[in-house]
């Protein structure tokens, strides 16, 4: 038992891994890689010329599932709630097929509405690479909560018993916006963003001493991308982990400066959400 302790521990470290539901352009990338191939039908995943698009961009998706994505009452009966990552494939044609939720997390009638909502949605605008439209492997995630309903955020997708409207490209009281034309960007992509994160999030980790001093855990941290680029106020919006919290507020109030926001042609201040997920 204890070599296999030993085994397991010395194969697997921890890993904070930030999950993304908006795919970056790989031209804005530093470093230029060529993207993963996962089938034999050559469907893509990261780092291609141009990602899919749905009609109309970001804010016309996130509308579409707004208007669409309904509570299941059997699921607010239950009290079912949860964050829920559904996976599919843009063919080059626009379609969407492959429809996939990988994990157990959620209920069967959440997962059941997200599916319906997902086989509604228009032909996107395919991914190109090299000059020619692709199939690519995308993802989104809608968390569902039963909370009382707030302000729609831009990610991930928020569905409550209580519809609270349509989101908007109007700023709040302080000026903020939650959707723009063009959203903050990180230099160098989601996937130098990423590696930052999970190399300072292991840092900042104590040592595990035994299998009990480790817990897997999502944090959803919201923060402000202000005009300037500089992050400010970061919030956890979900976290039970109060060292998981503290871990994740540091390493975001330590990111670089960003590629700020854009409305009307003008640099605005822009809330941005992302979920940290602390694994092995």
């Amino acid at each position: 038992m204890k070599n296999q302790q030993e085994r397991f521990w010395g194969t697997l470290g921890l890993l904070a891994v930030l999950i993304f539901s908006l795919p970056l352009n790989a031209q804005q990338s530093n470093i230029r890689k060529k993207p993963k191939e996962i089938s034999k039908d050559s469907i893509y995943w990261l780092n291609v010329d141009k990602s899919p698009e749905f009609p109309g961009g970001r804010f016309a998706l996130s509308t579409f599932m707004y208007k669409n994505l309904k509570y299941p009452q059997k699921a607010i009966t239950n009290k079912q709630k949860g964050l829920l990552k559904v996976e599919y494939v843009v063919r080059k044609d626009g379609s969407i097929t492959n429809l996939e939720i990988p994990t157990k997390e959620t209920s069967q009638e959440l997962n059941n509405e997200v599916l319906r909502v997902m086989k509604l949605m228009p032909k996107f605008k395919p991914a190109v690479y090299k000059g020619k439209k692709v199939s690519y492997r995308d993802r989104e995630f809608i968390d569902f909560q039963l909370k009382p309903c707030s302000k729609k955020e831009f990610y991930p997708i928020i569905i409550t018993p209580t519809d609270c409207g349509l989101p908007s490209f109007s700023p709040d009281a302080k000026g903020v916006f939650t959707f723009t034309e063009k959203m903050p960007e990180y230099p160098g992509g989601d996937e130098k963003l990423s590696s930052y994160i999970s190399k300072n999030v292991n840092l900042l980790l104590p040592p595990i001493t035994g299998y009990d001093d480790f817990h897997p855990e999502r944090v959803i941290i919201r923060f402000i991308v202000n005009e300037k680029g500089k992050v400010t106020n970061p919030e956890i919006i979900r976290g039970e982990n109060t060292l998981y919290n503290k871990i994740s507020l540091q390493v975001i109030n330590s990111l670089h400066d960003w590629i700020p926001g854009e409305h009307n042609g003008k640099k605005v201040a822009v809330y941005n959400t992302l979920p940290v997920t602390f694994r092995r």
